[in-house]
């Protein structure tokens, strides 16, 4: 027998045990299973010291700190887990498997476990919470039934719903157990735990998020803002779970129902970080990707994509309404913070996170506003751009960057273009928006309305992305094989739209690429000096993408961004009459380096295709890649 073992043989064999010795024979065994080895002792005394320090932590009875419970619970969640997961070596599967057993069967632990949610020791609490969730989804897995006690405890929380470490070990456990089934994909499960605790998940939501009309009561309390984020969290994992079943279970679409409380909280609470993770929520779910990390496979995320189309209209049209109400006006957005804390300058930028989620929110809530139709039809074009104007507004309020933005479709690379996933959302956002505008004004309309005003032009958007990107094709060629954006949707939207409109695409890069009117210039992602210096690429301004071998060729780098013609019907252009010949040279030369960027795109596709290597057929790509090189 091993040294380690000799300390155990001087403890008595029987009778009661001392805290001294009840830790060591843990802390060794916890060593023993973290090393893949079986522990010296016989499962009936592990069991025995185990379930009497879980209890003694139930009684608020702390030995030694708390250390007697923490290493218990967190050794039974080690145990439990691994044999979930199958990992373990097989001898100490064995063991594990009995002291389980003897732990959960005949000992009722869990009984003594729940008990641990309301210790006043918060670790001892989440610890438990632990525990429970890793049995409660074993149990499921190996015999298709709900811990009872478990249940009990959950239900017993959840209608009481006040503000307590134990209601927040329940909700917490309940998370971890919707997670574990969203990953292994079992259906039948989610529905069992679903169908059982549906009823009082509905209760304690609707006892933090009211529906009643200005009965949403806020309070600004640590103990309320942990509960709350807790129960966000909740609420995505529940709003997850419908890409395994969608029917009837009405905690599934919590999140949709309860959005106008939702974005009142937003605006009530002090507690920033429970702002940010409420507005976070609204954003995943408007994207239709909330707990995209825990779902398995692509099949799964499209299951989100294809249920509750209702829901979506709901939660687009509680975003509509509190827009115009003024909701905007009323978010706050604190100094954005960097790894040396945060800067309260003046200059300092606002968080990023926060502008880029309200903005997603409010486009792709229009966006789903006008594909769902008013009531009485499809809405009308002035409310849309009316409800982008107040965006843009926002924007300049919040950020001194973008106080200088002249030109309103600047703003989408400005904001977007270190997270390529909200840009893309974002752009295809726009560019439905866009298309609904100029179908509801008609070709024949005499009411025109200038895209680039209500920085919803397309062209302009696509120009600015490439811009950014130095016309480097390589990169456009990462965005279509990455599956974590929406780039081949949009793109392939918009070179149909590009073949229809040729014409409002030159008119765009004449505009992109005037050198004229140094004062309209507009800076991409840092601030611009105040004379006519040259942009810096929102990539990185020390970084160029692409190397050019004289100073004529980088100046094509220069973009100057003015009020003027889009593709909606009626608009024209307004370029001074002495400044055509050359604007319509560099004009020529912006077009050739788009037309040229996308030529290299489709090469490179087609040999990758040709080669079998790429990701999915790119044939209805690549017939538009080739129209648009024979223009």
């Amino acid at each position: 027998m091993e040294p380690a073992d000799a300390s155990f043989e001087s403890c008595p064999a029987t009778g009661p045990w001392s805290s001294t010795e009840c830790l060591e024979l843990l802390t060794e065994c916890f060593r023993r299973f973290e090393s893949s080895s079986r522990p010296g002792r016989s499962v009936a005394v592990l069991a025995s010291v185990i379930h009497s320090a879980v209890s003694r932590a139930e009684a608020g009875e702390y030995c030694h700190g708390n250390e007697l419970p923490c290493i218990s619970l967190t050794l039974v969640e080690k145990m439990v887990s691994g044999l979930a997961a199958q990992n373990l070596a097989p001898e100490l599967t064995s063991y594990c498997e009995e002291l389980v057993e003897v732990l959960f069967r005949h000992m009722d632990l869990m009984c003594a476990i729940v008990h641990s949610f309301h210790s006043p020791d918060q670790v001892v609490s989440h610890l438990a919470a632990k525990a429970a969730s890793s049995y409660v989804s074993y149990q499921l897995h190996t015999s298709g039934t709900l811990s009872q006690a478990w249940r009990q405890a959950c239900d017993r929380s959840f209608l009481t719903s006040d503000p307590s470490s134990e209601l927040d070990a329940c909700m917490w456990s309940l998370t971890a157990v919707l997670k574990r089934l969203l990953k292994g994909s079992r259906q039948d499960l989610m529905v069992k735990v679903l169908e059982t605790l549906d009823a009082s998940v509905c209760v304690v939501c609707s006892r933090f998020l009211p529906l009643e009309q200005d009965s949403v009561h806020v309070m600004d309390h640590s103990r309320w803002a942990a509960t709350f984020c807790v129960l966000l969290n909740l609420l995505e994992a529940l709003t997850a779970s419908a890409a395994l079943h969608t029917s009837g279970i009405k905690s599934q679409r919590l999140t949709h129902i309860h959005s106008s409380p939702l974005l009142k909280t937003i605006i009530r609470c002090s507690q920033y970080s429970v702002k940010k993770s409420a507005l976070l929520l609204l954003k995943r779910v408007l994207l239709q990707k909330p707990g995209e990390e825990w779902l398995s496979g692509g099949a799964l995320l499209s299951g989100v994509k294809n249920g509750h189309h209702q829901d979506a209209r709901v939660l687009a049209q509680s975003v509509i309404q509190a827009v115009t109400t003024g909701w905007l006006q009323s978010v706050e957005v604190r100094a954005g913070s960097f790894f040396g804390g945060t800067c309260l300058s003046s200059e300092q930028r606002k968080d990023c996170v926060m502008l880029r989620a309200v903005s997603v929110i409010l486009l792709k809530a229009t966006e789903v506003h006008i594909e769902a139709g008013a009531p009485s039809g499809s809405p009308g074009v002035a409310p849309v751009l009316e409800n982008l104007q107040t965006l843009w507004n926002f924007l300049r309020q919040q950020d001194v960057q973008m106080q200088e933005v002249s030109h309103s479709c600047s703003f989408l690379t400005l904001l977007f273009m270190e997270q390529d996933d909200d840009l893309m959302e974002a752009a295809a956002s726009l560019l439905s928006i866009f298309l609904h505008c100029r179908t509801s004004i008609g070709p024949d309309s005499s009411e025109g309305h200038d895209a680039c005003v209500s920085g919803c032009n397309p062209h302009c958007h696509f120009l600015l992305l490439l811009h950014s990107i130095s016309y480097d094709h390589s990169i456009l060629l990462d965005f279509l094989i990455s599956m974590e954006t929406c780039f081949l949707e949009y793109f392939v939207r918009y070179l149909k739209y590009l073949l229809s409109d040729w014409q409002g695409f030159t008119q765009a890069c004449r505009k992109i690429s005037s050198q004229s009117n140094c004062s309209a210039r507009t800076p991409l992602a840092v601030k611009m000096d105040s004379g006519c210096s040259k942009l810096t690429h929102s990539v990185d301004p020390g970084i160029r993408l692409v190397e050019y071998e004289s100073s004529e060729e980088s100046d094509l780098e220069d973009m100057e961004v003015t009020q003027g013609s889009g593709p909606f019907p009626g608009a024209g252009a307004s370029i001074a009459e002495q400044r055509e010949q050359s604007d319509g040279q560099v004009s020529c030369r912006t077009v050739a380096q788009a037309v040229d960027c996308l030529c290299q795109l489709r090469e490179v596709v087609a040999r990758l295709h040709a080669k079998k290597l790429f990701p999915y057929n790119p044939s209805s790509l690549l017939r538009l890649l080739t129209e648009v090189g024979n223009k």
